[in-house]
């Protein structure tokens, strides 16, 4: 679990746009269905998913609208797909133990470019750019008051025939047009891979090794190692001052190539004139260890 820390409290923005007025006499794709009215039917058709009185809070519904449409008695579609959807907090915990490391969530810290590559995640889900999931902000007409997430790839069918109007009793929200566009956009990714071959765990291992070698990318298994790899740059890939400036703070770091990860980060949008200015070129640098220095303490 993610530690209580100051920050938990802050009052999120509010949609407006994401939800509109369910519209009771019809499914659509998107729709948020409540699973304890559901309950019923997951009995039927999924029994383990009621097991010990425990059920998912809510389902979404991912069948494409075209195929929920009734004709005579019945959609078009012979089975409606209905996914998990989730409270926020459990992707949350999942996707930062991915992008720092397992355990990450229950120790509450990580390195200051672990946790901006938990940021761009969570960006990304924000924004719903971000498969396997869908994120449900809190707003007009959600069912919730909190964020929830669609987890796409976890999924059950239902025959539509038989169970159509009882997933119609238990919807409780609707997506405007423009997000069930986007949801309908993100099934279709996650699902409308082609299937091919792959390469067995050990075989993808081995590759990444090479690719890693073949990039010329390299971790420092101590601290002379790295001083001896700094020594090898060439001017036009590192000036003397900016050597300089990363060797004296060699000292106060550990471990030390993560002080190179965040200068070298500094380093890469540069302007050239910057790099031609030792004076400049080292207050940058400065402030870049500054920063780094605040992020891990």
């Amino acid at each position: 679990m993610i530690p209580e820390v100051p920050g938990n409290d802050i009052e999120v923005p509010y949609t407006k746009f994401q939800y509109v007025e369910p519209i009771r006499d019809g499914l659509w794709q998107g729709d948020i269905l409540d699973g304890n009215v559901l309950r019923g039917v997951l009995e039927d058709t999924h029994p383990k998913l009621c097991k010990g009185g425990v059920i998912y809070p809510y389902f979404a519904v991912l069948t494409q609208s075209c195929d929920l449409v009734k004709r005579d008695t019945k959609p078009k579609a012979e089975y409606l797909t209905l996914s998990v959807v989730l409270p926020i907090r459990n992707v949350l915990e999942r996707e930062a133990d991915r992008a720092a490391g397992e355990g990450t969530t229950r120790l509450g810290y990580c390195t200051a470019h672990k946790l901006a590559e938990i940021q761009r995640r969570f960006e990304r889900l924000i924004n719903n750019e971000f498969p396997p999931y869908f994120c449900l902000h809190v707003g007009a007409h959600a069912p919730f008051a909190d964020h929830h997430a669609v987890v796409l790839p976890h999924s059950y069918s239902i025959r539509a025939e038989d169970y159509y109007e009882q997933c119609l009793k238990a919807k409780c929200a609707q997506l405007a047009p423009d997000f069930q566009a986007k949801i309908g956009w993100l099934t279709a990714y996650v699902y409308g891979h082609v299937g091919t071959n792959e390469f067995g765990d050990d075989e993808r291992e081995i590759l990444v090794k090479k690719f890693v070698t073949t990039a010329g990318i390299h971790k420092a298994a101590s601290k002379k190692e790295l001083e001896s790899a700094l020594q090898g740059r060439t001017t036009k890939d590192m000036d003397e001052t900016t050597l300089k400036l990363i060797q004296e703070n060699l000292d106060k770091y550990d471990p030390c190539e993560e002080l190179i990860t965040a200068v070298m980060g500094a380093l890469e949008n540069l302007d050239e004139n910057v790099r031609k200015n030792p004076p400049m070129l080292r207050r940058k640098l400065e402030r870049s260890i500054r920063k780094f220095t605040i992020a891990k303490t």
